[in-house]
């Protein structure tokens, strides 16, 4: 019985031990934090916690757990190496973590000393890791060590404590994961609130933001949150970065993705920056980024676009940019090369709307090499620009828009355009499909507009024009500048391709005009034709070419319209040898219908003129009134002629020889 007694005793004082590692032994999966714990003295257990947070993630396993149980003042990094953990508030959270003055600094192989993150992470062998923060909110109160303001490791520093903190939390390692949910980021003071140099960065249901004056802040850096080399970032529909600003204007500016570097972009992006704000709000540069269908970005102020694509990047549109205000050029993306080409594409769910700039291209500003932006869907409405461009402008090199689907309306402009703007002389633009409807400059339609020439001397039309398809619905047609005149497809072509005239093309023009003296005005002499207007087409699928051109305001009503037309190569220019042709035009429905015969596979240089009379060239193609074809007289009836006594004796002996072969095929039917 003693025996019994003693073994249950030794058992029941082990069992103790278990369940009672209480209070004074730190348990191994998680460590406590609280502003009346002890470095020296605690032990991270909930009844004897730590101080700080840098002191809890240097005792914590890999894959633990740190619990703040009250609010902290941060004044040393929380830096770590090879190992996973979760730093979160208990549940009577959120605790706040402030940074403070005099935040001490560190030193590494590459920066030597340098002034930290709050929270640093990165690897010395090779396995990744992950830091989640949780129901935490972090302000930095817009503090920060540093006069310079670089990021860590810039060659041309070597004293680097003199250059502000990289982030508020920092990865440097390839194979990292920053987690922030359930959180806040307050009031940065440094280069970003989120620095990945390769990893991954994860934000849900958290908000970037500062609450503080724009006073507290001078210049913020390259972005509230910036990938780079590779990194990764997955932004979910209920996070939002809001209301950064700054005392000088400068670099407001919420998510910064470059160097092979990939972005989800779900959440809201609203009301950063000031007025004057000289920065773009989001840039994609040589990298890659969806704007999600949730995802909206909106009432922000910025400078040379709000989503700014650079560099090679490329950029997929499914959700709202709206309301944004651009100090210069692209009030909703802008795209451009500097490096090399970039694209962008608009898709059925995305819409570009309500934005402006003081420049051009209100909605898109698209620029340089051979850039594109393609509209598969979506919208692009009201948006508006001061010189041009209301939806779209298009300028400076090979630049590409491409129109697959969707509405392009409502948007102004009290420049030149309201709608599609081309202002430079190389780019290419193809209507295939989608309609551009009321779109306005100092109230006049203009839905897609042609300003320089297409061509000037070098490129070639082939390549650098306007194209229409017929499937396309532009309400006032194609507006060009030079000589103020609209051109509308009127669906007899499969399409039609349009640019200003060769220089070249239009002297041959005007001066083979100029040599038509023969032609009378009111059997008076004239010394010229006038060339009202002038262009280059090509016409796809037909061998005729045909379209609408507006009726020009100093028309003279008791003249015809004759077109002068004539073949040219794929620069523009007339083929060597051709000779001009006429064709007439004609009024209908208050525009001037051309038609003429077509089969150059380079276009033709086309000029209207009025006259009274011009031989014209006799083909089928044009609109000249053909010559009626006499009517051929009928020949008189020839009546029948009358039965006579031949007609029935033919008849009669017809009917007995077809009796008498019936007969014969039934009997041997019958014998059979």
């Amino acid at each position: 019985m003693k025996r019994i007694l003693k073994i249950l005793t030794i058992v029941s004082f082990i069992f103790g031990l278990l369940i009672n590692i209480d209070n004074d032994i730190k348990a191994a999966s998680i460590t406590y934090v609280s502003n009346i714990g002890d470095d020296t003295l605690g032990n991270g257990t909930t009844s004897n916690p730590y101080a700080t947070v840098s002191k809890a993630v240097s005792e914590t396993d890999d894959g633990g757990e740190i619990i703040i149980k009250s609010d902290l003042l941060v004044t040393k990094s929380a830096r770590f190496y090879d190992k996973s953990l979760t730093i979160k508030s208990d549940n009577s959270g959120p605790y706040t973590l402030s940074r403070g003055t005099g935040f001490e600094g560190l030193s590494d192989n590459y920066r030597s000393w340098y002034n930290p993150a709050m929270f640093e992470m990165g690897i010395t062998n090779g396995l990744s890791y992950e830091l989640v923060i949780d129901n935490v909110i972090i302000d930095e109160q817009g503090l920060h060590e540093g006069t310079v303001f670089k990021q860590n490791g810039d060659k041309n520093y070597n004293a680097n404590l003199d250059i502000y903190h990289d982030s508020v939390i920092a990865s440097y390692s390839p194979t990292g994961t920053i987690t922030l949910k359930n959180s806040k980021i307050l009031n940065y003071g440094g280069y970003s609130a989120i620095l990945s140099k390769s990893a991954k960065v994860n934000v849900k249901n958290s908000v970037i933001e500062d609450t503080l004056p724009a006073t507290s802040f001078d210049n913020r850096g390259v972005g509230a949150i910036l990938i780079q080399q590779s990194g990764s970032l997955n932004f979910a529909a209920d996070s939002k970065i809001a209301n950064l600003v700054s005392s000088t204007n400068k670099n407001v500016r919420a998510i910064y993705v470059e160097h092979n570097s990939n972005a989800i972009i779900s959440g809201e992006i609203s009301n950063n920056g000031s007025s004057n704000n000289k920065a773009n709000m989001i840039v994609i540069s040589k990298s890659t980024a969806t704007i999600e269908e949730t995802s909206i970005i909106k009432n922000n102020n910025t400078w040379a676009g709000t989503v700014y694509v650079v560099n090679g990047a490329n950029v997929i549109v499914k959700g709202k940019i709206q309301n944004n205000k651009s100090i210069d050029r692209g009030g909703g993306l802008y795209i451009v090369t500097n490096g090399a080409a970039s694209h962008a594409t608009l898709e059925n769910t995305g819409e570009i709307s309500g934005n402006s700039s003081t420049r051009t291209g209100g909605g898109v500003e698209l620029q340089q090499g051979t850039s594109s932006f393609t509209m598969n869907g979506g919208k692009i409405i009201n948006n508006t620009a001061i010189s041009g461009g209301g939806a779209i402008a298009i300028g400076k090199g090979n630049a590409k828009f491409i129109m697959n689907g969707g509405e392009i309306s409502g948007n102004t402009s009290i420049g030149k355009v309201g709608g599609v703007y081309l202002y430079s002389e190389k780019v290419n633009v193809n209507i295939n499909s989608g309609s551009i409807l009321n779109n306005k400059a100092n109230g006049k339609a203009t839905d897609v507009g042609i300003e320089k020439a297409t061509i000037v001397n070098h490129g070639d039309m082939i390549d650098h024009h306007v194209k229409v398809n017929k499937n396309a619905v532009i309400d006032t047609g194609v507006y060009m500048l030079q000589e103020d005149k609209y051109v509308s497809h009127n669906l007899q072509n499969d399409y039609l391709m349009l640019g200003n005239l060769h220089k070249d093309t239009k002297t041959l023009l005007i001066d083979e005009l100029n040599s038509k003296t023969e032609i009378t005005k009111d059997e008076v002499k004239v010394a010229s034709l006038p060339a009202i207007y002038t262009l280059w087409v090509k016409a796809g699928s037909k061998n005729v070419t045909s379209f609408d051109l507006s009726l020009p305001s100093a028309a003279d009503p008791s003249l015809a319209y004759y077109v002068a037309i004539i073949p040219t190569d794929a620069t523009g220019v007339a083929i060597s040898g051709s000779k001009v042709e006429y064709y007439k035009a004609k009024l209908e429905n208050g525009k001037v219908l051309v038609k003429f015969n077509s089969s150059n596979t380079n276009g033709y240089g086309v000029a209207l003129t009025q006259a009274k009379d011009i031989p014209v060239t006799d083909e089928n193609g044009g609109t000249k009134d053909e010559p009626k074809v006499p009517d051929v007289p009928k020949k008189p009836d020839v009546p029948d002629a009358p039965d006579t006594g031949n007609n029935l004796l033919t008849y009669s002996l017809m009917s007995m020889a077809v009796a008498l072969l019936v007969s014969t095929y039934m009997f041997r039917r019958i014998k059979l």
